[in-house]
Order: structure tokens, then C-alpha cells, then sequence
């Protein structure tokens, strides 16, 4: 289904975002994953190449979204990336105290790691897809972007961003034929994020990492869907 295609995914070492190199490699895809650890990184790629070989290998690259200042030359330097015509924003840090009592830094560095690095690879990523197949860019968002619950202010601003960026993007990019479009997960029990939201600030779910990347498969391949914000609970 993805064969020749090649996806760069954030936050691809555990959680959502290896379910979404799963799901991309066993369709055929190339994967390079981002994340800060760089040992746990290459498990999950050894584990991809057994698992779903592919003939130019997956891949990864190790960096901390904390600080987007490093994210263009990450980019430019890769060589690999100058053939991924699909971007997977899936990186993210949870949110779980009342505004008042988060730290600034902490405010921060969820801008920083959930909109902010998603912005610039935007920006890196949508001028190379242009003449590639098939080009994509998935953003990974969440329901609070839509609902409101106490303790996640700076989240959900963040991922209200997202969605934002996700619609202006893809008006921006249509004549270009790249689409972009947004997944809002509601919660996810197995991920970290998932565990980490306060009980009872969020309705429980049994939504699993995988209902989500069958999802973004799909938008992936539908050759209409573009602008889209699409909730899956």
C-alpha cells in the first residue's frame, strides 16, 4: 500500500508514535523515527527491520524537541530525510496541574515539544514533499483541543495550535497537492501521556495506540482528505 513511500515520525520510540511505524512498515513504507533516546531508538529500528525489512532500511535520529532551535540542521544534515514525502507529528508532553502551579519551564517545553517543533518541521518538511509522491503530513492532536478539562491549559493550548496550523497549512499547501491534516486521539491507557493525565480530569477510554495509527493509515491513503481535524474516541 505504502510501497517506495517514506515516513519521518516524532516521538517514534514507544507509545503512539511506534504504533504508527508499525502500522506505516508493515504496509510496505520506510520509517525514520525521532526521539530523545537515542539506545531505545535503536531497538525499535532493529526491531522494525527484522519485523518489516525493508530494502533501504528504517532509521532514527536522536533529539530533544525541547529545543526547536536544532531542528533545521537535524533536517538538512540527514540525507535519508530528502526522500520522506510523509510527516508524522506525534511527539508530545502531557499536562496534569492547574495552570497556577506549572512551572514556566514546563509551559515551555509543552509549546516547544507539541507546537513549535511540529511548525518548523512543517516548514522544513512541505517545500521537499512537493515533488514526491503521495506527500503527507499527519499531525497528532488530541480531544482537548476541542474539550476543556482542569489541569491541562498549556496542553490543550498547544494542540489547539495544532489544529490550526493543521487547517491554515493544508489551505496554504492544496494547490501544492500536500495534504495535511490532524488525528485527535481521546485518552490512550497504554501510552505515557496516557498514564500521566490525572484521574478523573478526562473521561476513561479504551481506545489502544492501534485504533489510532489504523486511523492515520488511513487519512495517509485517502488522496482527498486534506484541512481535516479528525476525533477518534
Amino acid at each position: 500500500m505504502l510501497s517506495g513511500q517514506h515516513a519521518f515520525i516524532t516521538g517514534g520510540s514507544q507509545g503512539l508514535g511506534y504504533a504508527i511505524a508499525r502500522k506505516l512498515g508493515s504496509n510496505g513504507c520506510q520509517v525514520t523515527l525521532l526521539s530523545r533516546n537515542f539506545e531505545k531508538l535503536q531497538r525499535k529500528v532493529e526491531e522494525l527491520n527484522e519485523t518489516y525489512p525493508h530494502p533501504r532500511k528504517h532509521d532514527c535520529v536522536a533529539y530533544d524537541l525541547k529545543d526547536p532551535s536544532g531542528l533545521e540542521s537535524i533536517v538538512k544534515n540527514h540525507e535519508g530525510l530528502k526522500t520522506a514525502n510523509i510527516l508524522v507529528n506525534c511527539a508530545g508532553i502531557p499536562q496534569s496541574s492547574l495552570l497556577m502551579s506549572t512551572p514556566s519551564q514546563e509551559i515551555q517545553d509543552i509549546i516547544n515539544v507539541n507546537l513549535v517543533s511540529p511548525l518548523i518541521l512543517c516548514k522544513l518538511f512541505a517545500r521537499s514533499m512537493m515533488r514526491l509522491q503521495n506527500p503527507n503530513i499527519v499531525n497528532i492532536s488530541s480531544v482537548l483541543a476541542r474539550d476543556c478539562s482542569r489541569g491541562t491549559a498549556a496542553y490543550s493550548v498547544s494542540k489547539s495550535g495544532l489544529n490550526k496550523l493543521t487547517q491554515t497549512l493544508a489551505f496554504e499547501m492544496k494547490s501544492k497537492k500536500v495534504r495535511v491534516n490532524a488525528i485527535m486521539p481521546g485518552l490512550m491507557p497504554e501510552t505515557d501521556i496516557g498514564k500521566k493525565v490525572t484521574k478523573g480530569t478526562v473521561k476513561s477510554s479504551r481506545l489502544t495506540c492501534d485504533d489510532v495509527a489504523e486511523k492515520v493509515l488511513s487519512l495517509i491513503v485517502d488522496p482527498e482528505l486534506t484541512g481535516e481535524c479528525v476525533a477518534v474516541e
